[in-house]
């Protein structure tokens, strides 16, 4: 039961986590523009992320939160990586196919929910490795 409602969390600040990003990046993207928006929605919502799955998710009692911080953005930052790259090697090798007109559809969502998995195990186990 504890491992289900780990999950329903994860996923529930998940999607709110997306919903931050993409808010951010409408609130901002009229003074910043496209590239410096994108990063700023990025920052908000691993924030965001962080907190979330800090208190809620993996309930950390460490009192070392900038050690967990710095752990947690470097698994975003690494899987953030894989998302940015790995859709054009699956296209480039020829494992993905186009759908609804979209290049690179399916590679796009099996990159996606890889980096969902990643995160979870990389916050799971490295980053909030000291929860009660």
């Amino acid at each position: 039961m504890k491992k289900m409602r780990e999950i329903g969390l994860y996923l529930l600040f998940g999607g709110l986590t997306t919903l931050v990003n993409f808010l951010t990046y409408t609130l901002v993207v009229k003074t910043f523009g496209v590239t410096l928006s994108n990063a700023v929605a990025w920052v908000v919502a691993v924030l965001f992320a962080f907190v979330t799955n800090r208190k809620w998710v993996f309930r950390s009692p460490s009192k070392h939160w900038g050690k967990e911080l710095l752990t947690f953005v470097g698994g975003r930052a690494l899987s953030g990586v894989l998302e940015i790259f790995l859709p054009t090697l699956l296209i480039t090798l020829g494992l993905t196919q186009t759908a609804f007109d979209i290049p690179g559809f399916w590679a796009k969502v099996a990159v996606s929910i890889l980096v969902v998995l990643l995160n979870y195990v990389f916050s799971k186990f490295l980053v909030f490795q000291n929860r009660s």
